[in-house]
């Protein structure tokens, strides 16, 4: 039984929704009512609320009214719930090409049944609903026959694979053994069909599913034929390796679960319920992107805007950007109506009202300390992940915050060749700094800030040297040059070079994955000093650009600034665990990190843990919880308490290991390995995986 008003999943003989308090009776009440014979289905329509066939919601859309009928706001429920399970799959299957498939081999070994696995549960998923919904006359078997008629995305995709693999390894007996019922079900693309939602940017349809899966065809075709056992393997290696097929794939399997929900609408349609999805289909997103496309362009005139934005919204309020669109239009005084219109259509509208507030109160944090070059910095750093990571951080403590944006991108790779010149630092760097002061960089009256050590043997003679004034570079059999940080306009990134206004910083000693982390750290650190000197010593948190007085010889005292905050070593493990995640900066973690008790979202989370795979033994203390499903629900992932780390991987067993019985942490993919017990962390970045391993290495030495 799930709750009319929210969706949620309702427990037996439950009287309220656990998720949103309403009341239980506002749901249909089973309609067959107990008989001395056999019960028959009602021909009346169940009363899914007490509004339900009487009232339409209106609202008030930018000075137009909008109608939104009751039967719609049932429909998004169920939309809701099968978006959800199909983003869920889809990430599964793109996770599975970094996991599962090492090859085109196997995925053509377990593609077929990954997917199958996917739909089946949503298939289960529909038929609960309809049963918990009054509907009693539908069985696995019979809404599989009525879903297939709505699905068919993924054989259309998989099968221009399937047959390029069999004509390149004369693979006839999967072509025997595949089931021709399925491939006859599945084996077409139905047009109508409604698409990948938020994550996938807005709708694709049937339209845009036949796009994907075409450039698949096109690009199978024109591999041609092979010949010899080396062209065979090339072939499927570029098959396997090009993104087209991940990504048209994971969006098949997301088509296919999505459009389960088309089939609850047209069962419960039979009891001539009139719930809307028409209303939805691909011609009313291809009529509102067109009219979306035509304001960004320009295309529309002043006194028609407002009027069509308002019928966007109307059209298809599935789509975030249309309603970016209306704030960008809409006092704030006048926003009540649309933000309730984007709540009921499942918009993260309050998320975007946050994201609003905070850059406002951002932008005004960051006029005090650059005053009026805030803008300027803006600019120059618009698409650097790492200062929009720190931007709410730097006026309070500039240097804190660049330090921690250094230690965010320093992997293993970057320890041993980028380092931090602080005062804890200078012993060991000693014989480096030497080097570079002799060989490039004759600094006098500076502040160092960073070394990079761009020579194989670690001597330090070539590389680049920044200080609170100039940055001095040396590229191996070239003059060495050196720029004042007043006179950089531009720090691009070219291969593994580095470009200061055009000339070259090589960066061969950085891997090629890890250069644009460090590039965007020298943008960052280059250009922070240079619009606000904030990072000199004595520097005070003022405007404008720094004096020539505040460019001081170091101090120990600003230079300690720079280095990382000790640890106290006397912290018990549990408040260790705790106080570090609680301030941790790197989002991509924290996104999916919570603490027993942090706040009413994490203790739901650990509840559905412990009820779904984490079965604590009375002596145990729940302390941490790491959250793997797309969507919030913290049945996958892992819960560590003091003494053991409880683990469920998607499709597979729970797991549990000791803390003490751990010998080692590894990392391989995005799969994270405590001894040989795989725990998946697929949901967090790639670039974030390393350094959630060593997080996570500092907890499990602490807790032993």
């Amino acid at each position: 039984m799930f709750c009319f008003n929210c969706g949620t999943k309702l427990m037996d003989q439950a009287k309220f929704c656990s998720g949103c308090g309403t009341a239980v009776q506002g749901y249909p009440q089973q309609a067959v009512q107990p008989a001395q014979t056999a019960p028959t289905m009602p021909t009346e329509t169940p009363d899914y609320s007490p509004e339900h066939q009487e009232h339409s919601n209106i609202y008030d859309l930018l000075g137009y009214k909008v109608e939104v009928p009751k039967e719609t706001e049932f429909y998004v429920h169920i939309r809701n719930e099968f978006e959800e399970l199909a983003e869920e799959a889809r990430q599964r299957m793109a996770g599975n090409f970094d996991t599962r498939y090492r090859s085109l081999d196997d995925l053509i070994r377990y593609g077929d049944d990954d997917s199958e696995s996917y739909y089946n549960s949503a298939l289960e998923h529909a038929v609960d609903m309809l049963r918990s919904l009054g509907i009693y006359n539908v069985n696995i078997s019979r809404f599989s026959d009525i879903a297939l008629e709505h699905s068919g995305y993924w054989e259309s995709s998989f099968s221009d694979i399937r047959e390029k693999f069999q004509e390149l390894t004369d693979y006839k007996e999967a072509k025997k053994d595949y089931r021709a019922s399925r491939k006859a079900g599945r084996g077409r693309l139905v047009g109508g069909g409604f698409g990948v939602g938020g994550a996938l940017k807005g709708m694709a349809m049937a339209g845009s599913a036949n796009m994907a899966t075409g450039l698949l065809h096109s690009f199978t075709n024109a591999l041609g034929n092979a010949a010899t056992s080396a062209e065979v393997s090339s072939m499927k290696g570029k098959i396997f390796k090009n993104p087209e097929t991940r990504r048209s794939l994971s969006i098949s399997v997301y088509l296919d679960i999505f459009s389960v929900h088309m089939a609850v609408v047209e069962c419960l349609n039979d009891r001539e319920l009139s719930l809307v999805a028409e209303s939805y289909d691909a011609d009313q997103y291809e009529e509102s992107a067109i009219m979306y496309n035509n304001i960004r362009n320009g295309n529309v005139r002043k006194q028609d805007l407002t009027r069509l934005i308002a019928e966007i919204l109307q059209k298809y309020p599935f789509d975030m950007d249309y309603f970016d669109l209306a704030l960008e239009h809409v006092a704030e005084e006048n926003r009540n109506d649309l933000i309730e219109y984007a709540r009921l259509f499942k918009m993260p509208i309050d998320e975007r009202l946050r994201e609003i507030h905070e850059a406002n109160a951002s932008r005004e944090r960051l006029a005090q300390l650059f005053g009026g070059s805030a803008g300027e910095l803006e600019d120059k750093l618009q698409s650097n992940r790492l200062f929009h990571s720190i931007k709410s951080e730097l006026p309070a403590n500039p240097i804190e915050a660049v330090r921690k944006a250094f230690y965010s991108v320093q992997n293993d790779n970057l320890k041993t060749k980028a380092f931090l010149v602080s005062a804890d630092a200078i012993d060991k760097l000693a014989n480096k700094l030497q080097n570079v002061r002799a060989s490039y960089a004759p600094f006098q009256g500076e502040t160092p800030f960073l070394l990079y050590d761009n020579t194989a043997f670690g001597s330090a003679k070539n590389g680049l040297f920044i200080t609170d004034q100039r940055i001095y570079v040396s590229n191996m059999m070239e003059k060495a040059w050196s720029m004042s940080l007043q006179d950089i306009e531009r720090i691009d990134l070219s291969g593994s070079s580095i470009l200061i206004n055009g000339k070259s910083a090589d960066i061969v000693q950085v891997s090629g994955r890890d250069r644009e982390n460090f590039h965007e750290f020298i943008q960052l650190l280059i250009f922070v000093q240079k619009y606000s000197g904030s990072l000199s010593p004595g520097a005070a948190a003022g405007r404008g650009t720094a004096s020539q007085e505040v460019r001081s010889a170091r101090s120990e005292a600003s230079a300690a600034k720079l280095a990382p905050a000790p640890v106290a070593g006397a912290e018990k493990g549990i408040d260790y665990v705790r106080n570090t995640i609680l301030s941790l900066n790197n989002q991509s973690l924290r996104n999916y990190l919570f603490i027993e008790n942090e706040n009413e979202k994490a203790a739901k989370k650990f509840r559905n843990a412990r009820e779904a795979y984490a079965f604590l033994k009375p002596d145990e203390t729940p302390i941490l919880l790491f959250d793997n499903t797309a969507f919030g629900s913290a049945k996958d992932g892992f819960l560590v308490t003091d003494r053991r780390i409880y683990i469920h991987n998607m499709l597979q067993k729970p797991a549990q290991i000791d803390i003490a019985d751990i010998v080692s942490l590894g990392l391989k993919g995005s799969d994270l390995l405590f001894n040989q017990q795989v725990a998946y962390i697929n949901l967090i970045d790639s670039s974030s995986r390393s350094a959630f391993r060593d997080l996570m290495e500092k907890f499990i030495e602490r807790l032993r």
